[in-house]
């Protein structure tokens, strides 16, 4: 008898711990899915919403290469003999952030093209990580050039991690000017490079409640403080970076930031041209305009350069005319 109630009190033991392995898989599933699911206000998913403008619209398709199919701005200037401009945006950004240089520098240049950069904007996005490495990023512009066939004359101009890709593109594809516009550093720290290591095992909800934290308060949140450089923006800017912030998805923000590298020093030594245009930003913090100086170190012949006052990060938005003046100078030398 003793045994038997010995038997039926294991498995009692059994059932009950059974039950709680259940329930507790179950709360943390529960609590999983509820984490993985980045919330959105009913504001953020309006800007959402929100199309390109009319446009860029007209002007946008879309070209398959190297197995991907991404989106391009393609608009024929009004000056033929003047050289091509290609826009490369940076992390996290799209093309779309340019349109303002799009539509006035169209009637300085003889071509304007921006692209959607591998899984931004309107761009197909790959699951793998190798493809967003920086050398197969400029693999996926250079393919964009030969597709287009505009491999003569080009001026490139980068913003952001977009001047890493322009500047390793200068020494891939001769260029007949280069413009930089809020260089990253040249060097990481060890502990960012640590950190690159381990991004890849950082859950996805981890991130995103990261980041809509970052984005409490809307307009006036760190989200877009961070890369405007001030709370003072025009109203509609801030509606326009906060939509980039939210279009930019978590998985493709790690594999970037991942799989980023720096130009080395000897990169800049190379490059196809010795026109060079460098624009920084007393306002930003993401990139400080003292980045220039270190670039200006390794290039062969004196940049041009200008710092605009009062601006962060996005200088091409919020600082508009200063901006498209230094380029419409800097195409007056070509």
């Amino acid at each position: 008898m003793a045994n038997y109630n010995s038997i039926v009190q294991s498995q009692t033991n059994k059932n009950i711990m059974s039950l709680a392995i259940f329930a507790t898989a179950s709360i943390l599933g529960v609590s999983y899915l509820f984490l993985q699911k980045q919330d959105l206000t009913p504001f953020e998913k309006e800007l959402l919403a929100l199309p390109d403008s009319k446009y860029l619209l007209e002007h946008t398709r879309m070209v398959n290469v190297r197995g991907h199919r991404l989106r391009i701005i393609d608009i024929l200037g009004k000056k033929r003999d003047k050289p091509i401009l290609l826009l490369i945006h940076g992390l996290g950004g799209q093309a779309s952030q340019w349109e303002a240089q799009i539509e006035f520098l169209s009637n300085q240049a003889s071509r304007v093209v921006a692209l959607d950069l591998l899984g931004c904007g309107s761009s197909q996005g790959e699951s793998k990580w190798e493809p967003y490495d920086t050398d197969e990023l400029v693999s996926d512009v250079i393919a964009v050039v030969n597709t287009l066939d505009i491999n003569k004359g080009i001026i490139a101009i980068g913003h952001s991690y977009g001047c890493v890709i322009s500047t390793i593109l200068a020494t891939r594809i001769t260029l007949q000017g280069l413009i930089l516009i809020c260089c990253p550093k040249l060097h990481l720290t060890k502990g960012e490079k640590r950190g690159q290591k381990l991004l890849p095992f950082i859950p996805d909800w981890v991130i995103n409640r990261a980041r809509r934290a970052d984005r409490k308060g809307g307009l006036n949140s760190t989200s877009v403080s961070r890369i405007l450089g001030t709370t003072d923006a025009d109203e509609e800017i801030k509606k326009r970076q906060l939509r980039w912030n939210l279009m930019s998805r978590t998985p493709i923000y790690k594999r970037y930031m991942s799989r980023a590298t720096m130009p080395s020093t000897d990169i800049f030594k190379k490059i196809s041209t010795n026109h060079v245009l460098l624009i920084g930003a007393t306002e930003d913090k993401l990139a400080p305009s003292s980045n220039m100086d270190q670039i200006e170190k390794y290039l062969q012949e004196p940049p041009t350069r200008l710092l605009i006052q009062g601006a962060g990060h996005m200088p091409m938005v919020t600082h508009t005319q200063q901006v498209n003046s230094a380029i419409q100078d800097f195409l007056a030398q070509q």
